[in-house]
């Protein structure tokens, strides 16, 4: 499956132009208070890990000092979680004495997670590690992004680190072949499969931002639509910039509870629009609800949320495997056609013996 492109990306983050162009224009915490350094992740620390109620993870990062004067980093990061979830994890530090524990800092309008490390020289370099407890008692997963203070805005900040339970999902999409004969365009069937203990409350999918009623620039012949039986419930799309000219739109669809191990599934349908019949692919992709959006959060039916550590198999594309207009027969309409096709065949037998 190919990558999404940096266009794609923008469009699935941007789902509020206000909070995006906020935090781009916030004051970086790093520039204003912390000696300037270049940040890293060690590689023995796992990115994702599984850490059960009362379970340990790890984190670490290193920092080396860039400034010319004697200073400690203040290494920060955004929440990918609600801040309330730190309440939820205790870190321990190998080193106190250099390597402070997390701290929540409130520049400008964005509660960020804050490491204080050193005081370093000029050109040092200090490597801080921490065991992370999860309460016996916690619901929910903790994330957040580790920022290097070139990060603009923290926006594509990739330092991430994310503890707890990880439930993987996926999605796929399948042509329903034959298409039911109550229908004369292609219909879809979309399918949530959870690979993980855990059960999930709820989970949306949206097609990607195009032109699904007409424009200049990403014009789709179709729209999607679930009003018939079996077909998925509507929910909330991606939300879509628009500027001069462009009408992008998204189209959203919501699943159930879906238990461990369990799947479930729903039908969406193609309409196109009058003599426009091709159907180019477009893709689709898992989607969160009431979390913020840089996240993969799944709502788990504990009341809790936990990330999804598998984006690739969040994604389908929506592709036609048979003729996209193809008007299944009747039992019927069938039997006709076979006996049709027998007196074709035997009147031309006929007419080779005379």
């Amino acid at each position: 499956m190919p990558a999404l492109t940096p266009t794609t990306l923008l469009r699935r983050r941007c789902r509020a132009l206000i909070l995006i162009c906020a935090i781009a224009a916030a004051p970086l915490l790093n520039a204003q208070t912390s000696i300037t350094y270049q940040l890293s992740i060690p590689p023995d620390v796992a990115r994702s890990q599984v850490v059960a109620p009362g379970q340990t993870g790890d984190f670490g990062f290193a920092v080396t000092s860039t400034d010319s004067n004697s200073g400690t980093a203040l290494v920060s990061g955004m929440f990918e979680s609600a801040t309330a979830v730190l309440n939820e994890y205790t870190f321990v530090a190998a080193d106190p004495a250099r390597c402070a524990l997390p701290q929540l800092q409130t520049p400008s309008i964005l509660e960020r997670i804050v490491f204080s490390a050193g005081p370093l020289a000029t050109g040092e370099s200090l490597t801080c590690r921490y065991r992370v407890t999860r309460s016996i008692t916690s619901i929910n997963d903790l994330g957040f992004r580790a920022c290097d203070p070139a990060a603009a805005g923290y926006i594509f900040c990739g330092n991430t680190l994310r503890l707890g339970s990880l439930p993987d999902l996926s999605l796929s999409v399948s042509q329903v072949l034959p298409t039911p004969q109550d229908s004369t365009e292609p219909v879809f069937r979309l399918q949530l499969t959870n690979h993980s203990a855990h059960d999930v409350a709820r989970r949306g999918v949206a097609t990607s931002c195009r032109e699904f009623n007409g424009g200049m620039f990403d014009p789709v012949p179709y729209v999607l639509e679930s009003n018939f039986p079996g077909g998925c419930a509507v929910d909330n799309g991606e939300g879509c910039l628009n500027f001069t000219g462009q009408s992008y739109e998204s189209f959203g669809f919501g699943f159930g509870a879906v238990p461990a191990g369990g799947s479930t599934s729903c039908l969406v349908r193609l309409r196109h629009h009058a003599g426009q019949l091709s159907t180019p692919p477009t893709d689709l992709y898992l989607i969160d609800y009431d979390v913020s959006i840089f996240n993969s959060l799944v709502a788990l039916s504990n009341g809790g949320h936990a990330f999804d550590p598998d984006l690739a198999n969040d994604r389908a594309t929506l592709e036609l495997t048979g003729a996209p207009n193809a008007i299944p027969m009747s039992a019927g309409g069938l039997l006709t056609m076979i006996l049709s096709l027998g007196l074709v065949g035997l009147a031309a037998l006929r007419w080779k013996a005379g």
